[in-house]
């Protein structure tokens, strides 16, 4: 069956693919932790920002619809906690409203909190899937194990990605048999519950038999690298050049709030 992995355009040939994944996760990292702190209502740091991740999207090759629309996908859960910041943000009324007993206004400041924290959602969410996007997952958790990342979450980590689709494919083949022979109503329920039941049973085989196959091949606990990664001059330098102007983005956005 057909499925949608997130490094699918990991092998195009681009100055960003080409790039050690660890300075990209490096890079990736540090944006984000620069987009959140970057206070309030600074636009003109988050207008560099954007510059910044378009550039980097363009300069990858990957189609910029992908990334927008699997922005777009996670973006309503980061609305979900802000819709209400200008309803409760202290500060001048720009509008009042009543609902019977009820009452409320937004607040000019909420506005700018709620944007704010909207575009910081955005940024950070072009950012990671574009990460994603340019890099296959093995080396991502390659390089996030050279960064620190405990080496058995590395392991559960990339076993996960790469077995979930078996139990995907598993799940649409009992829920296809389950709508073949007509569940509905209280039979629906049952069914889903049992399909449950067995997804976790077979996950359970699968990981045993998948184990005991691994120890046979001289498997040691430790991830094994085929391609070693080398370092280079030039992916320090583009990785430097991005992360100072990300950091000018912060300090032009702090010049002109002074």
């Amino acid at each position: 069956m057909h499925h949608t992995h997130i490094d699918r355009y990991a092998g195009l040939e681009s100055p960003i693919h080409a790039l050690d994944s660890r300075v990209k996760l490096i890079a990736a990292l540090a944006f984000v932790i620069l987009v959140v702190l970057t206070p309030d209502g600074w636009f003109l740091s988050f207008a560099v920002y954007s510059l910044l991740v378009g550039a980097a999207i363009l300069a990858s090759r990957v189609p910029p619809v992908y990334i927008l629309k699997r922005s777009l996908t996670i973006m309503p859960f980061a609305l979900a906690v802000s819709v209400f910041i200008p309803f409760v943000t202290p500060g001048a009324a720009l509008w009042t409203f009543h609902a019977g007993p009820l009452s409320g206004q937004v607040t000019g400041e909420g506005l700018v909190r709620f944007f704010s924290l909207s575009l910081k959602a955005l940024l950070s969410f072009f950012a990671t899937i574009s990460l994603a996007a340019t890099t296959p997952f093995g080396e991502l958790m390659k390089a996030a194990g050279a960064l620190g990342l405990p080496a058995k979450m590395v392991v559960v980590l990339s076993f996960m990605y790469r077995y979930l689709f078996i139990i995907i494919d598993e799940a649409a083949h009992m829920i296809l048999a389950r709508d073949l022979r007509g569940a509905g109503g209280k039979s629906l329920l049952l069914a889903s519950g049992g399909i449950v039941g067995a997804l976790l049973v077979r996950s359970f085989e699968h990981a045993e038999k998948l184990y005991y196959a691994m120890l046979l091949r001289g498997y040691t606990g430790k991830p094994v690298t085929l391609h070693p990664s080398h370092l280079h001059a030039r992916d320090i330098a583009l990785t430097g050049v991005f992360l100072t102007c990300t950091l000018a983005g912060l300090i032009l956005g702090k010049l002109l709030h002074a």
